[in-house]
Formats: structure tokens, C-alpha cells, sequence
């Protein structure tokens, strides 16, 4: 449209006109509709930035969250009006050529070209905002989302975007077709596979992580090889955000995850009981058979009383003939554990349930408690089971029996 029509000679003629020489008419002409064009422009954007901007705030205070709050946060109305203004400029720069002015052709192509490249890269700018709405309005409206997250996806069709954007930007400045670049890529394979390898496998690798399930935002986990321990912040396409219990922040590539193996705590969150595994050592020099007056002390324990009045009574004991002469002061305290943790309000009853005794070894005999909690909160679980251990700990003399302590041995 705007080639046709020379507007710079016009211009020129009117300055000349006024007794301007020349030489000196023609640079006038030019700066002037240089300044028009820029003035044009400048208001446009004033305009767009003005009326759009306080628009979509006014939008956004109508509801908490709502997707012009995210269109804000992402600036995706700037980048836009800032792509309509080098719109603008580049459809009015060729009002400034002059068949007359050759050196006039050369300005235009260059401030044209200059103009497409900034075109291309805030259309990626903007496409890039707009895929981060779509991620933003996608986490805040599903549930579904920490399960299945896409913000791996999205950061592939960013990729996409920049290396499509790239092979116009070169074609543009070096005047030659998309098609010739690509085919010039072709030979450059091995080097952009080597350059982009960690996103090849990190795309790869967060594809399995979403398929499978393996990990979600918000998931405590444990990759002992690299000492993390923590809470899943983000999953992105190329690395995974952990934040550590002890508040540091761990960034690890994504397909680490896949290479070392993961432990997520997810299922025993979900399954409402947490594992307490742990034994007490008992001195093997304290254990003994009871006599009568051991008896009688155990017979006043609630948990214990109804099981030694069968036991003694009846002269029989699970697994011998022998009567009272065969219950034994660490058979007694593994009775009584048992029976502790039966009753106790905060064990799970209906999950494995064992009090057991492994290995005797040179550090005595390992009573093992293998239970679960019926919650899972992290700060209630220890202080349920550090209080059950104080309590069993603590009742051991009552049956003469002895922790195994290396240190004063």
C-alpha cells in the first residue's frame, strides 16, 4: 500500500518551498516523517496501554482468582500492545522511501528488517505468556492437576516455539528461506542433540514420571544418593524443585529421578498409617525364668495379670509342659508390649502388626517392634513413638531386665 504512494517528495517540495535549499530540504523531510511516524505510534501505544490495562484490572477485582489476574501477572497484554505498535511501525516505515532519495530504500530495509526480527520476538514473548496462562489456569482449576501436570509439555511447546522463531530470525537477517535453514540443521543434528540433551532426556523422563505416576507437586520424597529429602515444589521439563526438611532447596535434572530411583512417601500418606520400626536390645545376662515373687510383681500389671492367672492355673504355656517354671521375664515383657500396643489409641490394628525377637548377637537381644501409627503427620508420628518407647523403656526393671548398653560393658 505504502509504496505507491511517496509521501517523502511532498514533504519535501512544501519545505523547499519556504526557501530551504536542497540538500537540506530532503534530510528536513525525511526527520519529519520520522517524528510523524513515531508520534503516531507512541500514541497508539499510550492508548492500547491505558485503556487495556485498566480494563483488565478492573476485570481481575471482581474475582479472586480469575484468568485476567493471570494475564496481568504475565504481562501478556504489554507484550501484545508492544507487538501491535511494531506492527504499526513496521506497515508506516515505507512512507520514508523516495525514488529520488536511493539511500532512503536502504533506510526502510534496514529499519524494516530491524522490525521484523523485534516482530518475531515478541510474538514468542506473547506465546510463551499465554502457555504460562494455560499452565497457571490449568493448576488452579482441576484437581487432577498435581496428579497430572503439564508444565513439562508446555515447556516442549516453548522449545518449539524459540527454535521455530530462530530459523526465521537467521532467514530474515540473511535473506534466504526457512526451508534452506532447516536444511543447513540437517547436518547440525549430532551438535543440537548434544546441545539439547538434557531436555531430550528430560522431556523423555517426565513423560515416565507423569505416565507412571511417580511423582507429584507436593509429594515427599527421597533420593538418598543425592541426600534430598523433602517436598516436591515444581516438575518442570528439564529439572525438579525439592525442598529439603531442613528448609534448603534442592534442583536436580529431571531423569536423576528416573537413574537413581526415588522413594515417595505418597502411599503411606495415602494409606493412613506410618511404619514404626525399631528394637529394643535387651541384655541377654538379665533374662531368666521367673520365680514367684516376680510373678506376683507382674500379676498387678493390668495388661498381664488375666494371661499369668491362665498360664499358672491351667500349668500350661504356649509351646511347653512345664508350667509356671517356663514363663521366662523377657516372654513376659514381649506379652506385655504386645498387649501395650493393642490397646493403644494411636496404633493401627488393622495394618502388619509384630513384636518380635531377631538375631541375639554381641549387642544383646533385639525385641522389634513392627507397627503402624494411624497417622501420618511427621510431628505427631514421633512424638506417638518416642512416647512409646519411654514407656517401655522405663516398665524393663519392672520384669529384671536390663537394655544392653555397650558402654558399660
Amino acid at each position: 500500500m505504502w509504496e505507491s504512494l511517496e509521501v517523502l517528495p511532498y514533504v519535501r517540495n512544501f519545505i523547499r518551498n519556504i526557501g530551504v535549499g536542497e540538500v537540506i530540504s530532503n534530510l528536513i523531510a525525511l526527520l519529519l516523517l520520522l517524528v510523524a511516524i513515531v508520534g503516531v505510534v507512541y500514541v497508539v501505544h499510550l492508548l492500547l496501554k491505558h485503556y487495556l490495562i485498566k480494563l483488565l484490572k478492573l476485570k481481575s477485582q471482581q474475582k479472586k482468582i480469575h484468568w485476567t489476574n493471570l494475564l496481568l501477572k504475565y504481562n501478556v497484554l504489554t507484550k501484545l500492545y508492544w507487538l501491535f505498535t511494531a506492527t504499526l511501525l513496521y506497515w508506516l516505515t515505507p512512507i520514508i522511501q523516495s525514488s529520488e532519495l536511493p539511500f532512503t530504500a536502504l533506510l526502510k530495509e534496514f529499519i524494516q528488517k530491524s522490525l521484523l526480527v523485534t516482530i518475531i520476538v515478541l510474538i514468542v514473548l506473547f506465546v510463551s505468556s499465554i502457555l504460562n496462562v494455560i499452565n497457571n489456569l490449568y493448576t488452579l482449576s482441576y484437581s487432577i492437576a498435581k496428579q497430572r501436570p503439564i508444565k513439562s509439555y508446555i515447556d516442549v511447546l516453548k522449545i518449539i516455539v524459540w527454535v521455530v522463531a530462530s530459523i526465521f530470525i537467521v532467514a530474515t537477517i540473511i535473506e534466504s528461506s526457512p526451508t534452506t535453514i532447516l536444511t543447513g540443521l540437517g547436518a547440525l543434528s549430532a551438535v543440537l542433540l548434544l546441545i539439547f540433551k538434557d531436555s531430550i532426556m528430560g522431556f523423555v523422563s517426565s513423560i515416565q514420571l507423569s505416565a507412571y505416576d511417580i511423582v507429584r507437586i507436593g509429594d515427599w520424597i527421597e533420593l538418598k544418593a543425592y541426600n534430598v529429602d523433602g517436598d516436591v515444589l515444581d516438575i518442570s521439563l528439564n529439572t525438579v524443585k525439592i525442598r529439603n526438611f531442613n528448609k534448603t532447596i534442592v534442583t536436580l535434572p529431571t531423569y536423576k529421578l528416573m537413574e537413581s530411583g526415588v522413594i515417595n512417601w505418597r502411599g503411606m500418606q495415602e494409606a493412613g498409617g506410618r511404619r514404626i520400626k525399631r528394637a529394643i536390645y535387651i541384655d541377654i545376662d538379665t533374662i531368666k525364668f521367673c520365680d514367684a515373687q516376680l510373678l506376683n510383681k507382674l500379676s498387678t500389671l493390668d495388661l498381664l495379670s488375666a494371661y499369668i492367672s491362665e498360664a499358672t492355673t491351667s500349668n500350661f504355656s504356649p509351646g511347653t509342659k512345664e508350667g509356671k517354671k517356663s514363663l521366662t521375664n523377657v516372654g513376659l515383657y514381649r506379652r506385655y508390649v504386645k498387649a501395650y500396643l493393642k490397646v493403644h489409641p494411636y496404633i493401627h490394628k488393622d495394618f502388619t502388626f509384630l513384636v518380635r525377637q531377631l538375631q541375639p548377637s554381641e549387642i544383646g537381644l533385639p525385641l522389634e517392634i513392627y507397627v503402624f501409627t494411624n497417622v501420618t503427620n511427621w510431628g505427631i508420628y514421633e512424638e506417638i513413638q518416642s512416647n512409646i518407647f519411654d514407656h517401655l523403656l522405663a516398665i524393663l526393671p519392672t520384669f529384671e531386665l536390663k537394655p544392653f548398653q555397650s558402654l558399660y560393658k
